[in-house]
């Protein structure tokens, strides 16, 4: 189901991953349905389109410049986007459901906006797809690529630039894990990346994306009691992990059972976690207890918007 600025319509794309590969530039958001009717963090994903928008502004100094740009910014904010976004996705799944009931939903939000007189002109589309199965075990990832730049902002920009790494994968490898020159790794190409080391979790606290299950996952190992170490795991140390494990909004979290990996003297490597270490599959657990949660209904029962 496609739908722009709240209204259903044909979808203008071949497959729809040419959503965000062919469609403008612009800030997005990828959300998850809950039982149909609520998306999971809806706050945190409305939060993320006014913090992505902001940050692209601010990189590009011609548009920083722009008076019509500058005015859209003045006009960025949470309570203007919250109901148009809950407009745009209640709407996408209102028609979601009366065709497929009972089938949860991936929700791609993306907004581009242009450059007028008055201040930019902004344009919010909505793609619901279904969400599919979360991956079976084993789960396999590659460590491959240098960490994106402007980690922070959920640019449609990064779906084109890391095409080729996509490309690049193993058919039997769910992710991409992004390491820099000094084998400290960051994230996936569309998840958070972690490592259990000595009883911690470990996972990079600057230069990533935060998502959504990431926060959750934060905000219960610090109710629980669980320690973290906020800085990026490092690949050197990959024998002295106990576990390791990624999350997404459709994987939720995900734990790996291997980690393909070149070492220093150019040989590709294999580090296995199996079986699964017992830190890894708790916190599995209570994410899968928790996320229901921490969502807020979007669409009523019976279908009806909110």
């Amino acid at each position: 189901v496609f739908v722009h600025n709240g209204i259903c319509g044909p979808f203008p794309y071949e497959s729809t991953q040419d959503f965000l590969l062919m469609g403008k530039r612009g800030a997005y958001t990828t959300a998850r349905s809950v039982d149909t009717t609520a998306v999971f963090e809806f706050e945190a994903h409305v939060e993320r389109l006014v913090k992505t928008a902001t940050l692209m502004l601010e990189s590009d100094e011609d548009d920083a410049s722009d008076a019509g740009l500058a005015k859209f910014r003045e006009g960025l904010s949470y309570d203007v986007l919250r109901p148009l976004v809950e407009e745009s996705m209640a709407a996408g799944m209102c028609r979601f459901r009366e065709a497929n009931p009972g089938q949860e939903m991936k929700v791609t939000l993306l907004m581009t906006w242009e450059p007028t007189s008055e201040g930019g002109k902004r344009d919010i589309f909505t793609l619901v797809v279904p969400l599919g199965d979360r991956p079976t075990q084993p789960v396999k990832v590659q460590v491959n690529g240098k960490p994106r730049k402007n980690a922070m902002a959920k640019d449609s920009e990064w779906t084109r630039q890391r095409r080729a790494l996509e490309l690049q994968k193993p058919e039997d490898c769910n992710e991409v894990v992004l390491c820099d020159d000094s084998g400290l790794l960051f994230e996936g190409l569309q998840t958070n990346f972690y490592a259990v080391k000595g009883g911690r979790l470990q996972t990079a606290g600057e230069g990533v994306l935060e998502g959504t299950v990431r926060k959750l996952l934060l905000e219960e190992c610090e109710r629980e009691g669980v320690e973290v170490d906020l800085s990026p795991p490092s690949l050197e140390e990959i024998d002295e992990w106990q576990g390791c494990f990624i999350s997404s909004t459709s994987r939720l979290l995900l734990p790996v059972s291997r980690v393909v990996y070149t070492s220093k003297d150019g040989e590709q490597r294999v580090r296995s976690f199996e079986p699964l270490d017992p830190l890894v599959t708790g916190l599995v657990g209570m994410i899968l207890v928790w996320y229901r949660l921490e969502s807020t209904r979007v669409v009523e029962e019976e279908g009806r918007r909110r």
